[in-house]
């Protein structure tokens, strides 16, 4: 018995939501395993280059301020970061230790974190908190505060990466990643 095949026109002109019918447990395959609905090539094209063009700029952006943040703290003890603060001994090295301590213990929570709120929400959080945290930076006056920022730092940079990586491989998963 031939089953028929499902546009997506023809399931916009009928006013049904291919998501809901899939929630409903009505399947796009038969049981044989081919298609029952097909899609718009050129829709599907647009769409990804869409979310590429989207995507892809904001995460590049996050990461370069991310990266950017790790390598500041190397340019202010260059730039008399120690001796602004009363820096002694191995006291930029605690501080260097401290934001990857915090990196390092907060990396798996953060990212179960992630996954249970979601990306939409999570990245845009964390990404504000670091910006804020960043800039918290400007306004330290000892080996304490500075410590607590960069501990602080590292907590939210550790939700960058695994946030955005997450994020990035849900959305090329939607869109199957043919254009990779």
């Amino acid at each position: 018995m031939a089953e028929k095949t499902t546009t997506t026109a023809e399931i916009r002109a009928e006013g049904l939501d291919a998501g809901q019918l899939a929630r409903d447990g009505l399947t796009a395959t038969d049981r044989h395993g081919s298609a029952l609905m097909t899609f718009d090539a050129k829709a599907e094209a647009r769409l990804r280059l869409k979310i590429d063009l989207l995507v892809v700029p904001v995460v590049a952006l996050i990461f370069l301020f991310s990266f950017i943040d790790r390598a500041n703290i190397g340019n202010a003890r260059l730039a008399g970061l120690e001796k602004e603060l009363g820096l002694k001994g191995n006291d930029f090295n605690a501080i260097n230790s401290i934001f990857f301590v915090a990196y390092i213990l907060f990396v798996t929570p953060l990212n179960l974190v992630c996954k249970m709120v979601g990306p939409g929400w999570y990245l845009p959080v964390v990404t504000l908190a670091f910006g804020f945290t960043s800039i918290g930076t400007a306004y330290v006056h000892n080996f304490s505060q500075l410590a607590g920022v960069r501990f602080l730092l590292g907590v939210f940079e550790a939700g960058i990466m695994p946030g955005t990586a997450y994020y990035v491989g849900h959305i090329l998963s939607c869109t199957k990643g043919r254009h990779m």
